[in-house]
């Protein structure tokens, strides 16, 4: 397939997860932990630390490093390290005065690999960026009601996390809170969430199901991609964008029912989703959708598309191998490069009625196309437009001026199809250096 690789979209994460406790460039940074605030509470027998936040009202559980460019390898340094069941308490005790506990700071337990649960109190409202990233035996964490925030990368590479109960009164989540938990298996997003930003649950490969609330309106870049074992996804109402590479190879994913809400379909979004099928209805109120975002959907049959269509990006419907016809609507203009390459079962597509300029690749390696009608509105052709298709029985041109063309647009085996124009236009077709080329040019009777 003449596609894009993504290692662009794969550098981001990269540079995501190795940046995510290196902030101090960042004008969003907290600010510096200052030690001389830093006190130490004792609870069930375990030691944690806190600070007393700027209010003055309350306390959160603080980090134990000054820098946060250190390695995790030199966090807690001279402190012990908390292991085993953490349970933070509802009320801590400094100068005298009791303070609730309302926020893990950022990074708090960035690293510490030998936490196997966290029990958080009723009063706790925020759990900021990073706080649980890279606790890899953090299997079960209760998270209360009271909580409405969490940071990005929350719960981050914690590879033994098994399910999570999200707070009802949730109202935002960071980007990639759950990336990497690869033993993940399911989630149920609170009603209040209105967006998952990127990576939510990116590399879940053990999430098989997730349920989405009904005022959710958009899914962000990569929000599920790679997760392998994902077999089903409610798609709410409400919904208005599916943005780039959002359920980008869910191959078990068998089946998607697409809200009529939506705007927006993102560029991979359903790419390598080599199960959902057989139909897939996009609904009409969508303007964009973006490059292979149905690329390689191996059991996609047929797909409806809306006449409020305006663009359909490069690649959108290649390699869907047992796509059988394609009716593009009239809203099109220009079709992009390798839109229906290798989609080895067609054997029709309607093109736009205000067609002006079709890409290279368009239909190449179209084994099954049979004809091809081209509007008197297309102007311009590029390389390869049709080569590789064996099956190809007539060529019909509706323009009378021979459209535009390269060397490269018609290949040796498309010169013996037979092309057939206008009334009065067989002579201009056969005196253009290009066209001409064709052994059969008749005039449509």
């Amino acid at each position: 397939m003449k596609t894009k690789f993504l290692t662009a979209a794969l550098a981001i994460f990269c540079a995501l997860l190795l940046t995510s406790c290196s902030k101090d460039d960042d004008s969003s940074s907290p600010e510096p932990i200052n030690y001389d605030q830093v006190f130490s509470y004792t609870y069930q027998d375990q030691t944690l630390y806190y600070m007393v936040d700027p209010s003055g009202e309350a306390a959160v559980v603080a980090p134990l490093y000054a820098d946060t460019t250190v390695a995790a390898d030199r966090m807690w340094t001279g402190y012990n390290k908390p292991k085993g069941a953490v349970v933070i308490p509802d009320h801590v005790t400094f100068s005298g005065r009791e303070f609730p506990v309302t926020k893990v700071e950022f990074c708090t337990f960035f690293g510490c690999t030998g936490i196997t649960s966290v029990t958080l109190p009723s009063t706790m409202k925020t759990l900021a960026d990073d706080s649980f990233l890279y606790c890899t035996k953090l299997a079960d964490i209760t998270l209360p009601s009271s909580i409405d925030s969490i940071g990005e990368f929350c719960f981050a590479i914690d590879t033994s996390l098994v399910s999570i109960t999200m707070p009802q009164n949730l109202k935002s989540m960071g980007i990639c809170v759950f990336d990497s938990c690869i033993n993940l298996k399911e989630c149920t997003i609170p009603s209040n969430v209105k967006e998952l930003g990127i990576g939510t649950f990116s590399c879940c490969y053990s999430l098989t199901s997730v349920k989405l609330p009904q005022g959710l309106t958009s899914i962000g870049y990569g929000a599920f991609w790679d997760c392998f074992n994902l077999q089903s996804v409610n798609l709410p109402e409400g919904l208005t964008i599916i943005d780039d590479c959002a359920f980008r190879c869910n191959y078990s994913l068998t089946g998607i029912t697409l809200p009529s809400t939506l705007t927006k379909i993102g560029s991979w979004a359903f790419q390598y989703d080599e199960k959902i099928g057989p139909d897939i209805i996009v609904p009409e109120g969508v303007t964009s959708i973006g490059e292979c975002a149905f690329g390689d959907c191996y059991s996609l049959e047929h797909i409806s598309l809306p006449s409020t269509l305006e663009y359909l990006g490069e690649y959108a419907l290649a390699v869907c191998v047992k796509l059988t016809e394609v009716v593009l609507p009239d809203g099109l203009t220009h079709i992009d490069e390798g839109l229906l390459t290798e989609c080895e079962a067609l054997t029709s597509v309607k093109l736009p009625a205000q067609l002006t300029t079709i890409g290279r690749w368009a239909f190449d390696c179209c084994p099954s196309l049979k004809e091809l009608t081209l509007p008197a509105t297309v102007t311009e052709m590029a390389d390869s437009v049709i080569s590789n298709c064996p099956a190809l029985e007539r060529l019909i041109v509706e323009s009378t001026v021979p459209p535009t063309v390269t060397e490269l647009t018609f290949v040796d085996e498309n010169l013996s199809i037979p092309v057939i124009v206008p009334n009065g236009a067989a002579q201009a077709y056969r005196r253009h250096d290009i066209w001409g080329r064709f052994t059969s040019i008749t005039e449509k009777e």
